[in-house]
């Protein structure tokens, strides 16, 4: 698999820059322990270890920016990125997530990286291969996302009503990460942000300017983090998919 990318650089965008107000609590969810660390720190610790991988950036809320850069000097060290050069960087996220990752692509700039990855830093359980799998996707077939079908069945309401089932046979929900040309994606994005285009993620930036995205399975339990029961069901399923902690890969 690393055949295909060997000499490329790829950087990563881990947005960890919401409030977690649906969360509750009195601090973000992304500081929420999670076997002993932080749960933000699981992905950008996932991410570091992976050949290619030459920047990383975080996005935080301004006030816990400080706090990321003690925490990331911690758990990211030599004895995860061996001797790769790992340009690890921490900026203030913007209002929404679509500004955070625009904002971490402009920091990007200068290093100029050929290809970049996004993903959420609440999503703490997706693994190593996921991000080769995103990797390899891009350098074959270009921008893409990770994904699964649909199985339940899906139904349009409207006002508490059953207005028409829809077919699920073409229907997948999307994750991260999700990846792109770097130059393509920050394109979009600052185009997007100059015409007031929202959207809820980057495949969906890319699909407003007519761009394709490829879709590659994932899996389960690729869980996002969103509210407290989310999380709780991160803490039983963490000792299945992650080392006992980030300081034992």
């Amino acid at each position: 698999m690393e055949d295909n990318y060997q000499g490329l650089r790829f950087a990563c965008v881990i947005t960890a820059g919401g409030s977690g107000s649906r969360f509750g609590g009195s601090r973000p969810k992304q500081f929420e322990d999670l076997l002993g660390c932080p749960l933000y720190i699981w992905s950008i610790y996932t991410c570091a270890y992976i050949d290619g991988v030459t920047d990383i950036v975080v996005t935080m809320p301004n006030e816990y920016v400080d706090l990321c850069r003690q925490q990331l000097s911690k758990y990211i060290n030599k004895e995860v990125t061996g001797n790769r050069k790992l340009n690890l960087t921490v900026i203030e996220g913007g209002s929404t997530r679509q500004s955070s990752v625009c904002r971490a692509l402009q920091e990007l700039k200068n290093a100029a990286p050929d290809f970049v990855m996004v993903h959420d830093g609440a999503r703490p359980l997706v693994g190593k291969q996921y991000f080769q799998r995103c990797m390899e996707t891009l350098t074959t077939r270009g921008a893409c996302t990770i994904g699964l079908p649909i199985s339940d069945t899906i139904k349009e309401v409207e006002d508490g009503k059953i207005i028409s089932t829809l077919d699920r046979s073409r229907l997948w929900s999307v994750q991260t990460p999700q990846g792109a040309p770097f130059s393509l994606l920050l394109a979009c994005h600052e185009e997007a942000a100059a015409r007031g285009i929202s959207v809820t993620d980057d495949a969906a930036i890319l699909e407003a300017f007519g761009h394709k995205v490829e879709v590659f399975e994932g899996f389960t339990h690729n869980i996002k983090v969103t509210v407290a029961d989310d999380f709780k069901t991160c803490q039983l399923l963490a000792p299945l998919y992650l080392s006992r902690s980030p300081m034992e890969p």
